[in-house]
């Protein structure tokens, strides 16, 4: 790590845009995928992949932030026979209980971060985690303003929260 400079690489395997996905299920470690993978559902589309990538990365987010796992607080506050071991369902049909774990979980996780950055860091761990893929990305990329899953806008508010640490920490020094 040069200059102590962290960057992340590949979130998942390889992809083109071109190729099709061919209604794949991809494997993929539990303990960031998305929920709509974790309940039975297939990646049938490059959108459906990007969704699942975004939610991965707000994990990976949520992790560095909180030092818990998402899946992991989430998987807590599932009753057992809305786990999804058990589950016999489909994926809609846990959404409300999923969508009720993860509204607990984020209030619990808020609650702990330094409020310098809770409101801002709060809202991007939101957009990249929303348990609903059609509600995951930035709002403007959602209704038509950029890529769908477009994650610019994140690296913006990413780097936007790193310029006002440093400044916060050079005002104290």
């Amino acid at each position: 790590m040069e200059n102590q400079t962290a960057k992340i690489g590949d979130m998942g395997r390889a992809h083109r845009h071109a190729v099709p996905m061919n209604h794949v299920k991809q494997e993929r470690d539990p303990t960031y995928s998305a929920p709509e993978l974790l309940y039975g559902g297939i990646v049938s589309s490059f959108d459906d992949r990007c969704a699942a990538d975004m939610y991965a990365f707000g994990g990976l987010v949520f992790f560095l932030v909180t030092g818990t796992n998402l899946n992991a607080e989430l998987t807590r506050e599932l009753a057992g026979m809305h786990h999804r071991s058990v589950w016999s369902g489909t994926f809609e049909e846990a959404m409300p209980y999923v969508r009720r774990a993860f509204e607990t979980v984020m209030l619990r996780a808020v609650a702990s971060l330094d409020p310098s950055v809770t409101q801002r860091l709060a809202l991007v761990m939101r957009q990249l985690c929303d348990p609903e893929p059609l509600h995951r990305g930035h709002p403007a990329n959602r209704s038509g303003d950029g890529p769908r899953y477009g994650m610019q806008r994140f690296v913006s508010a990413f780097d936007l929260m790193a310029k006002g640490a440093e400044w916060r920490r050079n005002r104290v020094a």
